[in-house]
C-alpha cells in the first residue's frame, strides 16, 4: 500500500509516540492494564480513519502499532517487576546483617 505523505508523517507521529504511551501503560495494573490498551487502539483506529485511511488499511496500520505497543508494554512490565523486587530484596536485609553494617561503620 502506497502511503501518501501526510499518511507517512501520521504514521511516524504514532510510531514515535509508542515510548511514552508503552511506558505509562506499563505503570498500570491489570483490568486498567487491559482498558488502557483497548482505549490506545480505538484512539488510533479513530485517527486513522479520520485522517483519510481507509478502513482495510487502518486496522491493517493499528494492528502493527498495536503489536509494537503491547510488545514494548511487556518489556517495560518485565523490567518494572525485575526493578521492584530487586528494590524490595535490597530492603529487606535481616535485621543482624543491619546492625554489623552499624557496627562497621561506628567502629
Amino acid at each position: 500500500m502506497k502511503l501518501s505523505p501526510e499518511e507517512a508523517k501520521i504514521l511516524r507521529e504514532a510510531m514515535a509516540g509508542i515510548p511514552l504511551i508503552a511506558e505509562t501503560i506499563a505503570a498500570t495494573h491489570g483490568e486498567h492494564r487491559t482498558k488502557a490498551l483497548e482505549a490506545a487502539e480505538r484512539g488510533y483506529l479513530q485517527t486513522l480513519r479520520q485522517s483519510g485511511f481507509a478502513d482495510h488499511d487502518a486496522l491493517t496500520w493499528v494492528s502493527a502499532i498495536m503489536r509494537r505497543l503491547r510488545g514494548q508494554v511487556e518489556v517495560l512490565g518485565l523490567v518494572n517487576k525485575r526493578m521492584l523486587a530487586a528494590l524490595y530484596e535490597e530492603l529487606s536485609v535481616p535485621p543482624a546483617t543491619m546492625s554489623d553494617q552499624k557496627s562497621a561503620l561506628v567502629g
